[in-house]
């Protein structure tokens, strides 16, 4: 196995889908702004297909609330089901 792929499988990754989504493993975009999510506790934040379903200025804070939440040297990933 690579050691990129390594890496990657150990990350404590959090999901951050859009309100009205399943969720088992992450939060939605409420909870996130709410504040569930300790600040520097995460390796990595997955915006799941959920910034093209809120106003920008929501979105815009989540990207924030994602930084904070994640640890030094952390990624941001950001998936986008339609973009139109």
């Amino acid at each position: 196995m690579p050691s990129t792929a390594r890496a990657l499988e150990n990350t404590n990754t959090l999901s951050v889908v859009a309100e009205g989504r399943d969720t088992p493993d992450g939060v939605t975009v409420t909870q996130l702004l709410a504040g569930e999510v300790a600040d520097g506790s995460v390796d990595a934040v997955h915006l799941d297909g959920s910034l093209e379903s809120i106003p920008f200025a929501v979105g815009l804070a989540a990207l924030c609330r994602s930084r904070q939440a994640l640890r030094v040297g952390g990624s941001l990933r950001i998936s986008v089901a339609d973009a139109e």
